[in-house]
């Protein structure tokens, strides 16, 4: 059996609940198993997930101390053995302390990072309902900006619209003035108009 594995027997021992209890959650799914042979076995971090600090761990570790053989009865091997096992069990035991701990620290900075993001929304709603929030004006300033700026592109299509016109005269009269004979320059008549001297 893992060592990080524990049948209804030790649970009870680890979470002083009754039997009774343990296997009612077993039944209504509340507390999770595995099945190894025809025991129930239930593991560690199950346990601490469902009954956090009701957990003692030690106790069992305590309980299997009491049924070792007194040292008188043990030999050399199976002492220094028992001694490994224990050592074992005490560092597992520490690792998954650690793990949990690690685990708590981070759930707490994450709720304590999810909780200053609401208040701060919450904050820069409340500014905005009342009227008067930075970003409220920022964007008043904004749209004054734009329409600014579309009124002087208006101005400037306008006066683009204007030059295009009065370029649009000058070309027709040099053009009028290029097609325009030496007599109607000089005396600005129709050629056909200026009379020419009668001969003798």
């Amino acid at each position: 059996m893992s060592s990080s594995k524990f049948s209804i027997s030790e649970v009870h021992r680890i979470t002083g609940k009754s039997r009774t209890t343990i296997s009612k959650h077993m039944e209504e799914g509340k507390l999770s198993y595995e099945m190894e042979g025809d025991k129930k076995l239930i593991d560690a971090a199950e346990l601490m997930r469902v009954y956090g600090s009701d957990c003692d761990f030690e106790r069992v570790a305590r309980k299997k101390t009491t049924l070792l053989p007194t040292p008188s009865e043990q030999s050399p091997q199976e002492s220094d053995f028992i001694k490994r096992q224990l050592e074992n069990e005490r560092q597992e035991r520490e690792r998954e302390r650690t793990q949990y701990l690690n685990q708590i620290e981070h759930l707490q900075e994450a709720l304590g990072a999810a909780q200053e993001g609401h208040n701060r929304a919450t904050l820069l709603l409340e500014n905005n309902s009342s009227g008067g929030g930075a970003l409220q004006t920022a964007l008043d300033g904004l749209e004054k900006r734009m329409n600014q700026q579309e009124l002087s592109l208006q101005e400037e299509k306008e006066l683009a619209l204007k030059l295009r016109k009065q370029n649009l005269r000058l070309k027709k009269v040099i053009q009028m003035e290029r097609e325009k004979s030496f007599w109607e320059r000089l005396f600005g008549g129709n050629r056909q108009m200026v009379s020419r001297p009668a001969n003798s």
